[in-house]
């Protein structure tokens, strides 16, 4: 079953909050996402995946690369020289030389974090993933196990 436009809303609203929890199951798992503090005075969503997080799920010459974080996690770029850089190479060899001496001049890494900084990116993500469904939504599911 798909998810509708006012459950997305709902969604939304739920990770706005400051202490916000959503459950979604995608392939047999379930995916956690919770606003938590990542440094002082900044919140942000951080999806699990049964409940467990590793950063080296999301780095594809990693030996714990999990597919899923393509999906589910946010996708990243860096440079491997920056535009300054980049600059001073070029203009100190030339184009033809830098290109030689430096064959990864214009590559990029990429990679997958499990962090997400507002509740309007995720949801956007998340609407694209086809089979996705929502377990629930805040923290009324956790009371019977609290206890």
């Amino acid at each position: 079953m798909s998810i509708t436009k006012e459950q997305w809303q709902a969604v939304q609203n739920e990770l706005k909050n400051s202490f916000s929890r959503v459950v979604f199951s995608y392939q047999g798992k379930k995916i956690l996402v919770r606003r938590e503090l990542v440094k002082e005075g900044r919140f942000e969503l951080i999806v699990y995946f049964d409940g467990t997080l590793s950063i080296g799920w999301g780095w594809k010459t990693s030996d714990h690369y999990d597919p899923l974080t393509e999906i589910l996690w946010r996708k990243r770029t860096k440079s491997l020289y920056g535009p300054k850089k980049r600059a001073e190479i070029i203009k100190s060899l030339g184009k033809r030389n830098a290109k030689e001496l430096f064959p990864k001049l214009e590559e990029h890494m990429e990679w997958y974090e499990p962090v997400f900084s507002t509740a309007a990116a995720l949801v956007r993500q998340y609407k694209k993933v086809a089979g996705l469904n929502i377990e629930s939504i805040g923290f009324q599911s956790e009371s019977a196990t609290c206890n």
